[in-house]
């Protein structure tokens, strides 16, 4: 019987420094989220001089803002990640396209986070003739959450915006908002979430040496938490059971 409570002894010991070294394992959590905003083009007329567009100008713009109304704060071995695609000014034809992503991880602490990056499409007549623009703005936002606890949100807003008014860098007057769009997840609730939409067509006409734009605010937000999990106690039950088991044959077969 010998070498049998000595197996015993072995898987015990065995059991035990795997359950010791689980009792380390910490429960991650982790966030994902994008925004992917596509500016279409469908049509443009010059009212003056129908067929010539050189006296017409087309920029896209993205950038992320600074602090504070993009910041980071981690805890432990929390992290995140920002994919920015800064870009501006970008001569556009007919569309232009970004995603807007931001991820986060925490396996010991905590993370909280919010970016905002800034879309802008502009129009610039930089002539005496007249144009009509016709354009839509397409967006689509997901968002994921998973672990202990975690927490992620897409905010986006777009608007117009013209050269009469300085409220915002190379513009003045903003016109009330266009659209709005809204996803969350959270381990909470949802882990995942996705929606998407359009502005459908808006219509710009530009006088001579005007300027109109379409703009959009994206903010992207990510809460962690993650801390060591303890081992249920029915588990250490466990342990001492099968160690005083072992112990018990191993009495048996020296007797």
């Amino acid at each position: 019987m010998k070498p049998l409570t000595k197996n015993y002894k072995v898987l015990a010991t065995l059991v035990v420094m795997g359950l010791s070294s689980a009792q380390t394992t910490l429960a991650a959590s982790a966030f994902s989220s994008d925004a992917t905003l596509t500016y279409t083009i469908t049509n443009i007329t010059n009212l003056s001089n129908p067929g010539d567009l050189s006296g017409l100008q087309i920029l896209g713009y993205f950038e992320q803002a600074g602090a504070p109304d993009s910041y980071v704060a981690t805890a432990g071995d929390g992290a995140i990640t920002a994919d920015n695609p800064t870009v501006g000014p970008v001569s556009v034809e007919t569309s232009f396209s970004r995603t807007f992503a931001v991820g986060g991880n925490v396996t010991d602490g905590t993370v909280a986070s919010s970016h905002l990056g800034w879309f802008r499409l502009d129009f610039n007549n930089l002539g005496s003739d007249s144009y009509a623009i016709e354009l839509a703005l397409d967006f689509e936002l997901t968002a994921t959450a998973s672990g202990q606890s975690a927490d992620t949100d897409i905010f986006l807003d777009y608007f117009r915006t013209s050269s009469s008014d300085s409220s915002l860098p190379g513009f003045t007057n903003v016109s009330p908002s266009l659209g709005f769009g809204f996803v969350n997840a959270s381990v909470f609730g949802l882990d995942n979430a996705a929606t998407s939409g359009s502005s459908g067509p808006l219509l710009f006409s530009l006088g001579p040496n005007a300027s109109e734009g379409l703009h959009a605010d994206v903010w992207i937000n990510g809460n962690l938490q993650a801390s060591p999990v303890p081992l249920p106690a029915a588990v250490w039950f466990f342990i001492t059971g099968l160690l005083t088991f072992s112990s018990m044959r191993k009495r048996k077969a020296m007797a």
